[in-house]
């Protein structure tokens, strides 16, 4: 289970915690506030934030507690000042990499890359070229999709698979703890013809066209393919401990997780022994 993998790293002193990604910081408060003072003398806290606006917005919301942080831009300087075995987490960690949005030629029997092209006389319109640069689609899941429809899309994450890459390879020791939204690639594509590409503007949720408008305005995402995660782990050499809804997830710990949002986040265990 996810708390026997951690209690067993935590046995070895001092534990070391890394979180990926710490948005505000309000994540990182809340783990330090809740170590209370023995727990925080006892474990090493870093943050890997490639920002440098949001690691002034995680200090400022960590006060004083921000001299028992250590700052990193990057996973592999995080893990090699812990030797290479810490507790690794994330929350929306993944949906932050670049995607790259392919759809399936009927015609050519083959997956195209989806790219934007401008001139002043037709604007913006979009174009499709072959995707030889991305290396073997047979890492992505999702271009395995049974007898997919012509034009059908899906996102693969290619610069995420090379985080990972890196990070396992110099972890010696730990578990990663994934949390974001999505779920296997059957799950993310049956019935989505146009793929989970979309747009979110003042709460609002744009799809189709709509996501080329108000370049740098508007937050782009997708859903995670969960397949690919768990994959990708066992090749690096991770195992798949166990992987939940995010409600299922948080009932072990007496904590309610909102009904839709619950279901439709994931929470994805992995570990390296």
């Amino acid at each position: 289970s996810s708390s026997s993998a951690a209690s067993d790293v935590y046995k070895r002193q001092p534990v070391t915690l890394i979180e990926v990604g710490a948005g505000g910081g309000q994540l990182a408060a809340g783990i330090l506030q809740e170590l209370g003072w023995r727990g925080r003398r006892r474990t090493n806290y870093h943050i890997v934030e490639v920002s440098a606006p949001l690691q002034g917005r995680q200090r400022e919301t960590l006060g004083r507690r921000s001299s028992q942080v250590s700052w990193h831009d990057s996973i592999r300087s995080a893990l090699a000042g812990s030797g290479g075995r810490a507790l690794v987490f994330s929350n929306e960690l993944v949906d932050a990499f670049p995607a790259k949005w392919l759809r399936w030629s009927r015609e050519k029997e083959s997956w195209e890359e989806v790219f934007i092209s401008y001139d002043s006389a037709r604007g913006l319109r979009e174009v499709f070229h072959g995707i030889e640069e991305v290396g073997s689609l047979g890492a992505f899941s999702s271009t395995a999709l049974t007898s997919p429809a012509d034009g059908q899309r899906i996102e693969i994450v290619p610069s995420y698979r090379q985080w990972l890459k890196d990070a396992v390879g110099d972890m010696t020791e730990g578990s990663m703890l994934t949390v974001d939204y999505g779920g296997s690639a059957e799950a993310n594509y049956s019935r989505r013809a146009g793929g989970t590409m979309r747009a979110y503007y003042r709460n609002q949720r744009l799809g189709g066209g709509d996501i080329y408008q108000r370049f740098g305005k508007q937050d782009l995402t997708f859903d995670v393919n969960f397949d690919d995660l768990k994959n990708w782990g066992e090749e690096f050499g991770m195992e798949t401990v166990e992987q939940k809804t995010q409600a299922a997830f948080l009932e072990g710990a007496d904590v309610m997780a909102d009904g839709e949002v619950g279901q439709a986040f994931k929470v994805l265990h992995q570990r390296k022994l």
